[in-house]
């Protein structure tokens, strides 16, 4: 799924769009979350793919302004970039982006309880969404397969931190998921929590990497320092 960040009454929240409209919407592309690296990995190859489209069409409008006085483009350029595009389209479009699909297996056809139970998460109110943030936090197994990702728009900033904290600090590792994709949601005091664990030696397992863009700047340094004096260590 990717989910697209927008205010609303001066609150920052997360849409779903489909990757047809991501690619439509490139410009605005550093707005977007992705909940699934692989689809993360389509977008990116779509848009060199139509960055390359685009260059062509230069290159071909300045040989045909250099060669004579006409700016159309030849037609058989024409029939080549519509076929690439059409390409690139076939390659994108068809991804799913519906709160159905939030679940691992997104083409599944059959809804299980947990499809239905995010369905019904923007209609409940916080204290009944806290309840089952809750009951994730205490028994995980039961919401095995659940992309966390794609129900932090509905959460509170606090019950985005606690199951941020949970699955970084995890160390049975029962959680599969990103804190990368996970970090745009939580509050810098969180990530700075994470950033004590892992100074204090705790976290080593973690690949704080992904998180820089995320990090104040203090906590970036915090970060460089401890990585020098390791290094130092050997």
């Amino acid at each position: 799924m990717i989910l697209k960040k927008r205010l609303q009454d001066g609150k920052t929240i997360y849409e779903p769009i489909s990757f047809e409209e991501a690619v439509e919407q490139r410009a605005e592309k550093s707005d977007f979350v992705f909940t699934d690296e692989d689809e993360k990995d389509k977008f990116e190859d779509a848009l060199e793919e139509l960055d390359d489209l685009e260059e062509e069409i230069e290159d071909e409008k300045d040989e045909e302004n250099e060669s004579s006085d006409k700016t159309a483009l030849s037609w058989d350029f024409v029939k080549s970039a519509l076929k690439k595009a059409e390409k690139i389209a076939q390659k994108g479009y068809g991804v799913g982006a519906s709160l159905g699909n939030i679940f691992l297996g997104v083409d599944d056809k059959k809804p299980d309880k947990k499809n239905k139970l995010v369905q019904i998460l923007p209609f409940l109110d916080d204290d009944d969404i806290h309840e089952i943030v809750e009951d994730i936090l205490s028994d995980p197994d039961k919401y095995d397969g659940l992309n966390l990702c794609a129900i932090m728009p509905f959460l509170s900033e606090n019950d985005c931190d606690a199951l941020f904290l949970k699955i970084a600090l995890d160390s049975d590792k029962k959680y599969t998921h990103s804190l990368t994709s996970l970090a745009p949601f939580v509050s810098e005091k969180c990530l700075t929590k994470l950033v004590d664990k892992y100074v204090e030696g705790e976290l080593q397992d973690v690949d704080m990497d992904g998180l820089y863009p995320f990090l104040s700047s203090k906590d970036v340094k915090r970060l460089f320092k401890y990585i020098v004096s390791k290094n130092d260590d050997k």
